[in-house]
C-alpha cells in the first residue's frame, strides 16, 4: 500500500486527448504517483502509451469493463478503489485541467472528500429532477435529499482513503439504478450518512457555472465543454503545448474520438 496517488479512468477514445492534457497539467503541481485505469481495449492501449512516456510518470492498470452496454463508465468509477493500492487517493475525471495544488482533495483519516458544484442544491430545478429519478431505487434517501436544499456534488474530483466506508458502499447503491450519472447521483443521496468533507468548486470548477473561477485550482470541462466559447481559451493552449511535446505520441493520433476537437481544428484550417 502506497501513501498517496492520483487516479484516472479511461475507456474508448472520446476522452483520450483531454486525458493527456489533464495529466500533463497535473504534473506541474504533483510529483507523486499517477495511475490510469483502462477498462476496454482502447482505454488500456492509451494507458499503456501513457506509461511508456517517462516524462509523465504514469502507471497503467487494467480493470474489467463489465458486461453493460450503456453507462458502464459510471459504475466502473465506483469500483476504482478495488484496483488502486493507495492509502489516500484523489480521483480526477479525464476532462479536468489542473491549475494549482490539489493537496486539499486528499482525505484526512476515513472521510470522503467531495466537491460541490456551482452553488447548486437538491431543490433546484435540474438537481431535483435528477434526484427524483431515484425514488424507486432508494425512496427514503431520495425523500431526504428533496426535503431540504442539500449542496449538489460532482464526482469529477474527489478523494478517499482505504478506511473510507462510503467508497466501499458506493457501488451497491449505484447499481440499483444504472443510468446517466448514476455514480454521481448515488453519491449525492448517500453522503449525509457518512463522514464527508465538502470542498468548494475551487477544486472542481465549471467554466459555465463555477462560483470560484478566479481562483480555480481544477477546471472541469463537463459534457465536452473543453472547446466551449467560455473554455477554449483556457484548454486549447494547454492542448497545443501537449502536441508540441508529443506526450504519449499524441501528435500522431489526435483528435482520436474527440469529435468537437476535429471540428474545431477543421474550422481553424479554413
Amino acid at each position: 500500500m502506497r501513501d498517496k496517488g492520483v487516479v484516472y479512468l479511461i475507456s474508448g477514445t472520446k476522452h483520450a486527448v483531454v486525458l493527456v492534457v489533464s495529466i500533463a497539467s497535473l504534473r506541474a503541481f504533483w510529483d507523486g504517483p499517477i495511475t490510469v485505469v483502462g477498462t476496454d481495449a482502447a482505454g488500456r492501449e492509451l494507458a499503456d502509451n501513457l506509461q511508456g512516456d517517462s516524462r509523465l510518470g504514469v502507471e497503467s492498470v487494467r480493470m474489467s469493463h463489465g458486461a453493460r452496454r450503456k453507462n458502464s463508465g459510471y459504475v466502473n468509477k465506483t469500483r476504482l478503489h478495488q484496483v488502486v493500492d493507495y492509502d489516500k487517493t484523489v480521483f480526477l475525471d479525464a476532462d479536468t485541467l489542473v491549475m494549482g495544488e490539489i493537496d486539499e482533495v486528499f482525505p484526512r483519516n476515513d472521510e470522503m472528500v467531495l466537491t460541490t458544484w456551482g452553488g447548486w442544491n437538491t431543490m433546484g430545478k435540474i438537481m431535483s429532477g435528477r434526484v427524483a429519478k431515484w425514488k424507486n431505487a432508494e425512496p427514503e434517501l431520495t425523500q431526504r435529499m428533496l426535503g431540504i436544499p442539500w449542496p449538489a456534488i460532482n464526482t469529477g474530483v474527489m478523494g478517499w482513503s482505504r478506511e473510507t466506508e462510503m467508497v466501499r458502499d458506493w457501488e451497491s447503491v449505484t447499481t440499483k439504478n444504472v443510468s446517466f450519472m448514476c455514480d454521481e447521483l448515488a453519491a449525492q443521496i448517500m453522503y449525509p450518512d457518512y463522514p464527508v468533507r465538502l470542498l468548494s468548486d475551487r477544486w472542481n470548477c465549471s467554466p459555465l457555472y463555477g462560483l470560484e473561477k478566479n481562483i480555480a485550482e481544477v477546471w472541469h470541462f463537463h459534457g465536452k465543454k473543453h472547446l466551449h466559447p467560455k473554455s477554449a481559451g483556457i484548454w486549447y493552449p494547454e492542448y497545443e503545448r501537449c502536441v508540441r511535446a508529443n506526450y504519449a505520441g499524441i501528435s500522431s493520433w489526435t483528435p482520436a474520438g474527440d469529435k468537437r476537437l476535429r471540428e474545431w481544428e477543421a474550422r481553424e484550417v479554413e
